[in-house]
């Protein structure tokens, strides 16, 4: 991937794509391709190999490990919610190319990092 600058660049920090997470196994989110928000730091994602990523899902369940976000799609407007209980390190290469510009919005990536410091026991390492 290029910048209109010509500088070489991968997936990025909080930013949407098309990722294909089969095979799946257990209670892992199911389906060929979903939607995820990067959420590895790009120090890490520099690296070429690995992001580590959150899936997305339209179906709602009722779990505190859930961020909503509602996604302007070429389907119309549709709930989606990202399943922080399934965070993952994918390789680049299951990426399926980004969805729309590509943004996630700021309050969506902080509500996420809630959880997954929630989810980790990090609250006492870091200030929130």
């Amino acid at each position: 991937m290029e910048r209109s600058t010509g500088e070489a660049f991968g997936p990025r920090h909080g930013e949407l794509y098309w990722a294909d997470l089969d095979p799946v196994v257990g209670t892992e989110l199911r389906r060929k391709v979903r939607p995820v928000v990067v959420v590895s730091v790009d120090g890490f994602n520099v690296s070429g190999e690995k992001v580590i990523v959150v899936p997305g899902t339209t179906v709602r369940r009722e779990l505190p490990t859930r961020v909503a976000w509602r996604v302007n799609s070429a389907a119309g407007p549709r709930e989606t919610y990202f399943c922080c209980e399934d965070i993952r390190a994918i390789s680049i290469r299951r990426l399926r190319g980004r969805i729309g510009n590509g943004v996630v919005p700021q309050q969506v990536i902080d509500g996420v990092a809630r959880v997954l410091i929630y989810l980790f026991g990090l609250r006492r390492a870091v200030h929130v």
